[in-house]
């Protein structure tokens, strides 16, 4: 059985936090955390986004952005992106039909012709860039020389590399429509791939092919969170 959405996050977020209707953290790997979302029913489109500035030591909740509490490094904010469910408003689906042409500005996992069901779950995501090597105290007075020192470093010939974080905020909507958007879902293109590969190495009988793929896909989620038999991105009907 899919997992819950809070399941998922309590389980994959560091620093997790559920309060006043919202769940937040930070993951290290935001592609491997989409992929079981949309593996357990929860589908979400890119509403909008926006460009990240400057080099902070914490960051304000702000317009349902998450909060960055002070953990010692200085960071890059990178880019805030805003998801809302694919099922989202009624009033958005027009606006959505008329955004869907070659030249609008890309949506990853939008799913069309679809019931827009008037569910407003959403989901923000903050990416920054850590810079652990020019850590110091929370309660350290030298926080603006750490930051400059910092922009320095990042004009030198060598620059510090750093990495990654993902800092989450999601509604919890226990109206989230899973079992309708899993029933809408197109094949995921992992599994395609992996499709592929097993009819290209000569395997042909649909059999075969299941047994293939249902080992492929217990072992890239394990046990605990299999995606649910009505899961068409993973889970495919017997041919």
């Amino acid at each position: 059985m899919a997992n819950s959405l809070e399941e998922i996050m309590q389980r994959r977020l560091k620093d997790y936090l559920q309060s006043s209707g919202t769940i937040s953290g930070y993951v290290e790997d935001f592609e491997n955390l989409f992929t079981e979302l949309e593996a357990s029913g929860y589908s979400y489109s890119i509403r909008h986004s926006r460009q990240g500035v400057g080099i902070k030591f914490h960051s304000k909740k702000l317009d349902k952005a998450p909060e960055i509490k002070d953990f010692g490094s200085p960071f890059q904010a990178l880019k805030t992106t805003y998801y809302r469910c694919s099922f989202g408003y009624y009033d958005n689906s027009q606006k959505d039909e008329q955004s869907d042409h070659p030249g609008s500005k890309k949506r990853r996992f939008h799913i069309k012709d679809t019931k827009k069901m008037g569910c407003d779950a959403w989901l923000t995501v903050k990416c920054v860039r850590v810079y652990d090597d020019f850590s110091i105290s929370k309660m350290s007075s030298m926080k603006s020389l750490a930051r400059e020192k910092l922009k320095e470093a990042l004009q030198s010939s060598s620059p510090p590399t750093g990495h990654l974080r993902f800092y989450i905020a999601a509604s919890i909507d226990h109206s989230h429509p899973q079992s309708l958007s899993e029933l809408n879902m197109r094949i995921h293109p992992t599994l395609h791939k992996e499709i592929e590969k097993i009819v290209k190495s000569g395997v042909t009988s649909t059999r075969e092919i299941q047994f293939h793929l249902k080992r492929f896909i217990d072992n890239m989620f394990g046990e605990d969170s299999v995606p649910n038999a009505t899961n068409r991105h993973f889970i495919l009907p017997n041919l």
